[in-house]
């Protein structure tokens, strides 16, 4: 009973085992330090057999893993052996929180409680107890790494390897069951950092990693218990001290000490609903500074705590490659939430609150929010608003609708917009998406459609994408993200991915490329076309490097100004070559470096960009970044310098200090941001954040915020 298989063909005809395991009830809990030597885990059958998926996919592990499963009314357990023949080879790179998998040894489960080939949550650890937590949202393609959980973890590195004990509460996954023939979806992976290996306990083909859902293996429960998850309120407070001076020529202010507070309350075993007020992110890490060198907007993602949960409900028309919850630049997101509460410059607004309902009722699952923000300066108290709802259909697809909308006491500033999607996978390889999305603004009546439609194939050896986008000129979705208006455009991306046998440095091959053009609908006039071909080799370190060409065709209808030059309208030819190589991320001291350089509207464009980043152990981490380039335009020239250095040191896996510094020579600024963070239990912080942002050409436009920040979470 703990390992039935189960047989999963694929389309190229290699046979993946689902595999079965099963939790053992236990009238008491084990004790939590790592040894696994309590009587209760002999109680539950071990689960081993690892297969490869890096380097040589469908072979055995070369270390044994272990796994024990076993849970209690309150919680599920997970008891881990990790064999290592060489433990002094371990590698361990980080203590933190959200630590990064691809730069040290790790131990990691996915858990889906509706089993429905969709959705999950992924826990990892390191061999000294680093937590990741990462909300799974369409097999894998939309996947939250900021979101936090509650869940617990000891482990012990002994002569033989190391132990791992792992306890998530049934809250956590606000999901309990109510008979023993329910079946969760389950699966396990390891990482031996030093010999670049990954391994699963079910197996995935390695184009895919833990998040693909679809390939999870089954765990049955051997009696069912009234667990306490059914339902349960969570209530997380905050005070906040501050003193800032954020405005140049301000005084400085002193605010008095504020509440707010989180308040979660599980409806149902799958819909939670969350309520905020007096909501504030001052604790949230600063974003780092880019020059931007094109004509469009950037896009900076979110990292506040609220918005981030469930997050992949809200995704609408998610492209097959987004990994990691962004969009590809080309992209439009029908809702973006860092609209909410944050200025165009990334300034914070303040907010009044709010309320989330999100979460699964059957096939369906929902999302609705509604965030309120106060009045400040010239700007009035704004609502913003979302409704979603996805369908589950077929074994692995969806169909679903989205609603938007900004509101204030001004009625120019009503602006909706809403639309329809779907995602439909076929084969494992095939998937099929599409978008149709309208906007409404006072006073614009046509052009304010956007849509799109795209076919993908991946597999091992190959893979490629197609896709049609139009955007309507007066398309405005306030709320969301658009890149660019007023095109109708296309994409196709390809690769190969072929692998040399028995190569001591090299691991795979990736000649890869793209082609995309974007025309005016109204005159089919070219307005861009880009082509970029590129040669990278993966080796088997874990770093890369590789040569490209980019070719590119620019048309400028206006006169416009890149770095204060001025760029006269008309039509610009492209062609830039270049190259890139990043060391493997594991070892104390890594980086990379690029260069390219090409034509650049009319002129050249040089670009280095390199990376250096220092370790002591786990515990200390100073990451130093250089990029600058250098334009030769016909109308002048130009040098853009940017500068950053991140030094962190991880006192252990609660406590942390963080520096960042900045400098920018478009803005000529300087920033820095100091952020200490202890976390004495679980999801409960003390936070102190110091702000600087000083320019060097103005001494009297400096601002800066002290921020003192404790935050707690009682459970009921």
């Amino acid at each position: 009973m703990a390992c039935l298989p189960v047989q999963s063909q694929n389309t190229q005809g290699d046979t993946f085992i689902r595999r079965e395991l099963l939790a053992v009830y236990v009238d008491s809990p084990p004790i939590m330090d790592g040894s696994l030597e309590d009587s209760q885990w002999g109680q539950a059958p071990i689960n081993s057999n690892f297969i490869q998926s890096e380097p040589y996919e469908g072979t055995p592990a070369t270390e044994d893993t272990e796994v024990r499963v076993i849970y209690d009314e309150d919680s599920l357990y997970l008891g881990v052996y990790c064999a290592d023949s060489n433990p002094d080879g371990i590698v361990l790179t980080s203590r933190r929180r959200d630590f990064d998998f691809f730069q040290t040894d790790t131990f990691g489960l996915v858990l889906s409680p509706y089993n429905d080939n969709r959705t999950g949550v992924l826990f990892s650890i390191t061999p000294e107890g680093a937590q990741r937590d990462v909300q799974v949202d369409q097999n894998g393609v939309a996947a939250e790494a900021s979101w936090d959980a509650v869940w617990y973890v000891n482990t012990l590195i002994h002569d033989k390897g190391w132990n791992a004990e792992i306890r998530i509460p049934f809250t956590t996954l606000h999901k309990s069951f109510s008979d023993t023939t329910e079946i969760w979806g389950i699966n396990f992976n390891r990482r031996v950092r030093r010999k670049n290996e990954t391994t699963q306990w079910s197996p995935i083909p390695r184009r895919y990693n833990l998040t693909t859902i679809s390939y999870t293996g089954f765990m049955k429960f051997t009696e069912a218990v009234n667990a306490v998850g059914t339902r349960n309120l969570r209530v997380k407070p905050y005070l906040l001290a501050e003193a800032s001076q954020l405005s140049a020529g301000l005084k400085k202010e002193r605010k008095p000490l504020e509440p707010g507070v989180d308040i979660k309350y599980d409806l149902t075993s799958g819909l939670t609903l969350d309520l905020t007020l007096n909501t504030d992110f001052a604790q949230t890490e600063v974003d780092e500074r880019r020059i931007n060198l094109t004509r469009f907007s950037l896009l900076f993602p979110e990292k506040r705590e609220f918005f981030l949960e469930n997050s992949g409900i809200f995704h609408f028309g998610v492209r097959e490659n987004e990994k990691k919850g962004g969009p590809d630049p080309e992209d439009m997101l029908l809702f973006f939430s860092r609209r909410i509460g944050l200025s165009e410059a990334g300034r914070p607004l303040p907010m009044l609150g709010g309320a989330r309902l999100s979460g699964r009722a059957g096939r369906f699952r929902l999302g609705l929010m509604h965030m309120q923000t106060r009045s400040f300066q010239d700007l009035p108290s704004t609502g913003y608003s979302v409704g979603r709802i996805k369908m589950d259909i077929l074994k692995n697809s969806d169909i679903g609708a989205m609603f938007v909308q900004k509101a204030s006491a001004r009625p120019e500033d009503l602006n909706r917009s809403f639309g329809v999607d779907t995602n439909f996978r076929f084969y494992d390889n095939l998937t099929f998406t599409t978008y149709l999305a309208k906007s409404e603004t006072q006073g614009v009546h046509k052009d304010d459609w956007s849509s799109k439609a795209a076919l993908g194939w991946k597999d091992n050896f190959f893979e490629m994408r197609g896709e049609y986008v139009e955007v309507g000129e007066n398309f405005d979705n306030e709320v969301g993200f658009t890149l660019r208006k007023g095109i109708r455009s296309g994409r196709i991306n390809w690769g190969f991915h072929p692998r040399p046998k028995n190569s001591s440095w090299l691991r795979e091959i990736n000649p890869h490329g793209s082609f995309s053009y974007s025309v005016d609908p109204k005159t089919n006039g070219l307005l861009s076309r880009r082509q970029h071909y590129g040669l990278r080799a993966f080796l088997q370190d874990g770093g890369w490097v590789e040569v490209f060409t980019n070719i590119r065709f620019e048309h400028l209808d206006m006169e416009d100004a890149m770095v204060d030059i001025a760029i006269p309208q008309g039509n610009y030819g492209f062609r830039e070559t270049g190259a890139i190589y990043e060391s493997n991320p594991s070892k104390w001291i890594s980086g990379s470096v690029q260069y390219r350089a090409g034509d650049f509207y009319g002129g050249r464009k040089n670009t280095q960009k390199t990376s250096l980043i220092l370790r002591r152990k786990s515990a200390f981490t100073q990451e130093i970044s250089f990029e600058r380039n250098e334009l030769t335009l016909p109308l002048g020239k130009a040098t853009t310098k940017l500068f950053m250095t991140r030094v962190g040191y991880a006192f252990n896996t609660r406590t942390y200090l963080d520096t960042l510094l900045q400098y920018d020579n478009k803005t000529h600024t300087y920033s820095t941001n100091v952020r200490f963070r202890y976390r004495y239990r679980p999801l409960s912080d003390i936070f102190i954040v110091y702000n600087d942002d000083k320019t060097t050409i103005n001494d009297e436009s400096r601002t800066w915020s002290l921020t003192f920040k404790i935050t707690g979470l009682w459970q009921y």
